[in-house]
C-alpha cells in the first residue's frame, strides 16, 4: 500500500506531491521538512491592518448568521408544512373511517 501526501514543496526540489509506503516514511518527510524550514526561517509579514481583518472577520460573521437565519426560517417553515401535512393526512383519515358504512 502507498500513502500519498501533499507536503508544502520542498527546498530541495521545488515538488509537493510524494508518495511513502509507510507512515514512518510520511513522519519522516514531515520532521525533515519542519527541519528544513527551521534551518531557514522566515518571518511572517503581516499584509493587512487589524483594522481590514477584523472588517473581514466581522463580514464572516454577518455572512454566517445569514446563512444560520435562513436555516432556521427553512426549518420553521419544514415544521409548519409537517404539521399542515400531518393534518391534512389525519383529516382525509378521520372523513374516510366515517364515511365507511358500519
Amino acid at each position: 500500500m502507498r500513502l500519498k501526501a501533499c507536503l508544502p514543496s520542498s527546498p530541495d526540489t521545488g515538488s509537493n506531491a510524494a508518495s511513502f509506503t509507510s507512515i514512518v516514511e510520511l513522519q519522516a518527510a514531515i520532521s525533515r521538512f519542519i527541519a528544513e524550514a527551521n534551518d531557514m526561517p522566515k518571518p511572517f509579514v503581516w499584509t493587512k491592518s487589524a483594522d481590514d481583518i477584523l472588517a473581514a472577520v466581522q463580514r464572516g460573521r454577518q455572512a454566517l448568521e445569514a446563512i444560520h437565519s435562513h436555516v432556521r426560517l427553512c426549518q420553521m417553515q419544514a415544521r409548519k408544512f409537517a404539521a399542515f401535512f400531518q393534518a391534512l393526512v389525519f383529516g382525509l383519515y378521520q372523513a374516510r373511517q366515517e364515511a365507511r358504512p358500519s
